[in-house]
């Protein structure tokens, strides 16, 4: 989605614990402001249950 000078992306990336193997799908949230053109700041938010859930197949 893009607002003027502002885009928000989502996405669903794939990671892998190095620890256990495990794989899990996860949601990120991604958003961008630009400044002449160019990103001049990138914030990501992952879905923090999902990381969890990693954490717990390795613990």
């Amino acid at each position: 989605m893009i607002d003027g000078d502002r885009a928000a992306v989502h996405r669903t990336s794939k990671l892998r614990s190095r620890g256990t193997s495990a794989i899990i799908s996860i949601d990120v949230c991604d958003f961008h402001p630009f400044r002449d053109g160019l990103v001049f700041e990138f914030a990501e938010y992952p879905e923090s249950a999902a990381l969890a859930d990693l954490d717990r197949c390795g613990g």
